[in-house]
């Protein structure tokens, strides 16, 4: 692991670079931006180079890979990726370096404290696999890394108890909270942790980076899931492992041939097409009821379904170009044909209806109704009056 190894982050690169080189790295940080953009990996990047005993500053190269990564710093400070240290951290093993997230509930000590779900990262995780062991002396003598997930999932108890750990932490202790948003997270913790923001990757660097990892996708999907994914790596990689680019297009199919009479049975598509996507997620979230799999594979789908109203609304408004291909490259004829039965208004109604749909469902209301309701809108948006 190195800190060259996250792409297009280059101010989060350099605000740690400057801490590092400086000498007086804050203890605590708040990592914050989408999902899946490399958060974690510079995190445990720059645990890395807390840990390793012969970290050091070396020359940046001044190619357009290192641009895209450091920007315009001359140097990078940067663990030496050849000791004890630093394999140990490849391997996930290092003792000193702790993940904490909130599955850990399964191996708490108190059995009745391991029958709970883990929906929130609980106070009781908090105080026994980071406050507890913050105090303890590093185990090779260098420092201690806590490297939080999901921290918007801390319960207010775990923040509060955590508190005096990130005000005054032990000597050679760092914490590194990770959240898709600072806002979800309590005042009291915001302002003891010095913010560090990473934004969405460029979808063409997304693209080639499926490509490359997975062979078998087609260029056009690839295009379709980095474009879906809104630039987040992570999710794009996972959304192409569960067959969304498989699973959606009937259901894109369906909606360009939606008619008043179809509504039942396009809300049906969407609902035997979101089981298909829940079931191939149930793999790699074993944490996570039937149900909220299934609310969050309809989710998905449906903002499958929004781009493709997006792509029709940008061919209406003369926006399309090749600089930004349509989201769904992978089935071409769609944003032509719904163009053909919009006009941007009805375009930009659509859109928003969807986007209200989704909020119904993580409202919990009855998933069957919110698609049948939002069919009935989606197509008299595509029947409405001075439709092309």
């Amino acid at each position: 692991m190195s800190l060259d190894s996250v792409w297009h982050q280059v101010a989060a690169q350099r605000r740690l670079q400057l801490a590092l080189q400086s000498r007086r790295a804050p203890h605590a940080y708040l990592f914050s931006g989408p999902e899946g953009v490399g958060k974690e990996m510079l995190a445990v990047a720059f645990a890395q180079v807390l840990l390793c005993p012969a970290s050091r500053a070396r020359p940046v190269a001044g190619d357009e890979r290192s641009r895209a990564i450091f920007g315009d710093l001359d140097s990078c400070f940067d663990a030496c990726n050849s000791c004890t240290d630093c394999e140990l951290v490849r391997s996930a093993n290092h003792p000193d370096l702790h993940v904490i997230h909130r599955e850990l509930i399964r191996y708490h000590p108190n059995p009745e404290i391991r029958k709970r779900k883990a929906l929130a990262l609980s106070v009781d995780v908090i105080r026994e696999f980071l406050i507890g062991p913050a105090g303890t002396r590093p185990s090779r003598g260098r420092a201690k890394v806590f490297v939080v997930r999901e921290s918007e999932l801390l319960s207010d108890a775990a923040q509060n108890a955590l508190l005096k750990t990130l005000e005054e932490p032990p000597p050679d202790t760092y914490l590194i909270l990770l959240t898709v948003s600072a806002e979800r997270m309590l005042g009291t913790t915001r302002s003891r942790t010095q913010p560090v923001s990473f934004s969405a990757l460029p979808i063409p660097f997304v693209r080639t980076r499926l490509r490359e990892s997975m062979p078998e996708l087609e260029e056009s999907q690839a295009c379709f899931l980095a474009s879906v994914n809104a630039g987040r790596l992570g999710p794009a990689v996972q959304s192409a492992r569960n067959r969304l680019h498989e699973i959606k297009r009937p259901v894109v199919s369906a909606t360009v041939e939606l008619r008043p009479g179809g509504v039942i049975a396009w809300a049906k598509q969407v609902d035997d097409a979101a089981a298909q996507l829940a079931e191939q997620s149930a793999e790699t979230r074993s944490d996570a009821s039937d149900t909220e799999l299934k609310r969050s594979a309809l989710r998905k789908l449906l903002e499958t379904v929004s781009f493709a109203f997006d792509d029709a609304l940008r061919i209406l408004a003369g926006t399309a170009d090749l600089s930004h291909p349509p989201a769904h490259a992978d089935q071409p004829e769609v944003p032509s044909r719904l163009a053909d039965r919009l006009d941007t208004d009805a375009a930009g109604r659509a859109i928003r209806c969807v986007a209200a749909a989704q909020s119904n469902l993580d409202r919990n209301v009855n998933a069957t109704l919110a698609l049948e309701a939002l069919a009935t809108e989606l197509s008299g948006c595509l029947s409405a009056a001075g439709a092309r």
